[in-house]
């Protein structure tokens, strides 16, 4: 055996053993720093008294006085400081070792790639073109990126240095003016967010089927596949946030945003219920200004719940600065919007021709290429350009199809069913495209996919009309699957199905899509256009007109109304009860005039023949009262809503330049005429559109409707007082003084802004 030293044999040494040298060479420390000073005094104190010295003895008693009063503070002073140096050596020692697992633990997390697994998951939700309320099965899904066509966005403002916001104007100069076109692609608004801060909160509104939900996917789906460095944006994480789908948690449970993302987005992504996050992930993107949080459809969002969510909102952007926030709106919805806004609001254009053209292309190319394999993708292209060609060529030719066609998602409709309706003319009105959608729906499709219908196509719509209406009395887009099944039981009764109300839904879901599945065990139609052209049949079925002369104040009914009157054999009798109801209801009638192509009955012929000049005088009634007085602020900001009116839009949208360019000459005149007619000082006029386009001229403007040089548009801002010229900042809108202010400098279009070139090179095409 081997020997064994006598440390091998020596029992194990215990923590009290080891504790005691320390603690011993601790009092020793403790004792000479307490008994040094008085060691030394008492002895010179002994020497003293030996040698009779009493004058120093005497002296140096206080000395010795004071040392022993040390040893004993410096006893407490020295126990004290070892116990507080001693934690903090502990201390110091876990937070060493604190601080080298969370080094580990960030090392783990960076080599996993967990960035690169998100990002996989939230793309993957946005990379097939499935248009919002508009998915019918007869199509194939094809690559968003395949058939998206860039939204012209319009910046409606521009902001001085001091903040205030004035209507944009093109080509301005100025180093005191943050210089913005009129136009822009939502890429290069995001380049310019590392440099301006206000556009790190934008607010992107458009009515419905314009593209909203589609270009945050876009967006999304760009960003997830690391392309955004094409378009000079900044790398950013996404995160796409649908309110509809979260409104009740942030309005319940109001979450943070970090945890809205980790606990409830995550979870909800194809494949993220496997994704585990590193610890505060979220929380530090934000912070650091590393996130790009899209918030979609506040307009979607129940009305009770909207000033929840909208304070919610606003203080998620306000605790983090600095990520990139984007909320999406119909304009409607986002006048309910309660808390602060954000900072820079912005439009969704219509599809002008170029748009629409390239969409159609894009479109039948996607759709004819997955119907071939790879070796036929010629004759792909070929068929794709005859018929995209051929559907062009309609649109153009017919100015309501034209109209339909500067909404995506109409024109998404009108291209489905041009290619189920091959070589056929389309129906020039909406109502009848509707029509004919619901008949491909509910008739063809499930033909095409081999299913049988408990229904015929006509009896399916009746028992769908009768739900549209109910929603529409319930003032609702969405009803869980119980209320529905209450709703239809008793219609297909009626009709005698022997279907379920419960089966029914769900087969109209699977196989139409006029349905659709938002939430699960929620339904709605896939585009609340669909609801009201139902419920407007439906009130054709019951004979029940009244209940939309009824309605013709709210809002809510107004699509309907219009679709009734584009429905109706003849809305002449509809007409007549609306134009009973006063002068209100007049420009009401006239959109359901021009929404129909029947013949109106003779006895009301005479009526509406003066319905345009009945339009027009309460049309220009108001500007005319502000003129007349002098209310020069108040008719500038009338006669833009009176120019909106002219051109069909709601009240506070915006022009195009393409609008504005062909702004019908009656009215352009008509505006014209009064401004100059009651702007006179000694018979000459100082205010109106001509004297505009005047000095446009002077200052060498072809009146071409392209945007001025640069230098021609400063002279002209000059001339007008729209400047001033000294410093060239801009004079707030608000700056209207009384009529002595210069020639030509009203109406300034509120905050139509940037298209004077357009209004004026229009009024030199339109004669007296």
């Amino acid at each position: 055996m081997p020997k064994t030293s006598p440390e091998d044999t020596q029992e194990p040494t215990s923590k009290a053993d080891t504790l005691a040298p320390r603690r011993y060479v601790e009092k020793i420390a403790q004792s000479v720093i307490r008994w040094s000073p008085l060691s030394g005094t008492t002895w010179l104190v002994g020497h003293a008294i030996l040698s009779q010295d009493w004058l120093m003895a005497l002296i140096l008693f206080p000395v010795t006085t004071v040392c022993a009063v040390w040893s004993s503070y410096s006893e407490a002073f020295t126990e004290k400081l070892i116990e507080i140096y001693r934690g903090r050596g502990i201390s110091d020692a876990e937070g060493l070792v604190k601080w080298k697992d969370a080094l580990d633990e960030t090392i783990k997390w960076q080599l996993s790639g967990f960035d690169q697994k998100y990002l996989k998951c939230q793309g993957s939700q946005c990379s097939e073109q499935i248009t919002e309320g508009f998915t019918p099965q007869g199509l194939f899904v094809a690559d968003l990126e395949d058939v998206f066509v860039p939204l012209a966005i319009s910046r409606e403002f521009i902001h001085c240095d001091d903040g205030r916001r004035l209507p944009m104007q093109p080509g301005l100069g100025g180093q005191n003016i943050e210089q913005m076109t009129t136009e822009a692609n939502i890429w290069q608004l995001l380049a310019e967010t590392p440099q301006r801060q206000s556009l790190r909160q934008m607010a992107i509104l458009a009515y419905g089927g314009y593209g909203k939900t589609t270009l945050l996917k876009h967006i999304t789906y760009t960003y997830a596949t690391g392309r955004q460095g094409r378009y000079k944006a900044p790398k950013l994480i996404p995160v796409l946030l649908y309110l509809r789908k979260w409104q009740k948690v942030i309005a319940e449970e109001k979450p943070t945003l970090p945890d809205l993302i980790i606990k409830h987005h995550f979870p909800s992504l194809p494949g993220g219920q496997d994704l585990e996050a590193p610890p505060h992930w979220a929380k530090l993107l934000l912070k650091k200004g590393k996130a790009l949080v899209m918030f979609d459809g506040f307009d979607e969002v129940a009305p009770s719940l909207r000033p929840a969510v909208s304070q919610w909102i606003t203080e998620q952007m306000q605790n983090y600065g600095k990520p990139v926030f984007i909320l999406t709106s119909r304009p409607g919805g986002y006048d309910h919007y309660t808390a602060e806004k954000p900072k820079t609001k912005l439009r969704v254009l219509p599809f002008n021709s170029q748009q629409r053209q390239e969409f159609i292309t894009k479109w039948y190319v996607a759709q004819e290429s997955i119907v071939r394999d790879r070796q036929k993708r010629k004759q792909a292209q070929q068929s794709a350009t005859e018929k995209s060609a051929n559907l062009i060529r309609q649109i153009e030719q017919q100015p309501e199809l034209a109209d339909m066609a500067k909404n995506p998602l109409l024109l998404n409709m009108i291209a489905f069913y041009h290619r189920s309706r091959s070589g056929q003319e389309l129906p020039p009105y909406r109502a009848a495209l509707y029509k004919e959608i619901c008949k491909v729906q509910l008739g063809d499709r499930p033909i095409f996919k081999l299913i049988d219908l408990p229904l015929e196509a006509g009896e399916s719509q009746q028992v769908l009309q009768t739900l549209a209406l109910e929603m529409m009395h319930q003032n609702q887009e969405r009803l869980t699957k119980a209320e529905m099944i209450q709703i239809v039981d008793p219609r297909l009764k009626a009709v005698g199905a022997t279907v379920e109300g419960e089966n029914f839904v769900d087969l109209i879901a699977e196989v139409s899509e006029l349905l659709v599945e938002p939430e699960k065990n929620e339904y709605e139609f896939a585009h609340l256009s669909f609801q009201a052209f139902l419920a407007a049949n439906e009130i054709m079925h019951r004979d029940a007109e009244d209940l939309l002369v009824e309605k013709w104040q709210e809002d809510w009914w107004k699509d309907t109304m219009l679709f009734y009157a584009g429905s109706v054999r003849n809305p002449s009798s509809f007409l007549r009860k609306l134009l009973d109801k006063g002068e209100e209801a007049v420009s009401l009638a006239d959109a359901c005039r021009k929404n129909t192509s029947k013949k109106i009955d003779r006895s009301i012929e005479i009526q509406l023949r003066g319905i345009d000049s009945q339009i027009g005088k309460l049309r220009y009634e108001k500007l005319e009262g502000f003129l007349k007085n002098g209310q020069w602020k108040e008719a500038d900001k009338e006669t833009f809503q009176v120019m909106l009116e002219v051109l069909g839009k709601e009240k506070d949208d915006y022009f195009t330049r393409e609008e504005l360019f062909n702004f019908p000459c009656k009215d352009l005149l008509k505006i014209d005429g009064l401004w100059l007619q009651y702007s006179k000082i000694n018979g000459v006029s100082k205010f109106g559109f001509s004297l505009q386009k005047e000095i446009l001229k002077k200052c060498g403007y072809k009146l071409d409707g392209s945007d001025p040089p640069s230098e021609v548009l400063n002279d002209f801002l000059d001339e007008v007082g729209w400047r001033d010229k000294k410093t060239e900042k801009w004079h707030d809108p608000t700056y209207i003084l009384d009529i002595s202010i210069k020639t030509g400098n009203l109406p300034r279009y509120g905050e139509l802004g940037g298209c004077n070139s357009s209004i004026t090179s229009r009024l030199a095409n339109c004669s007296r």
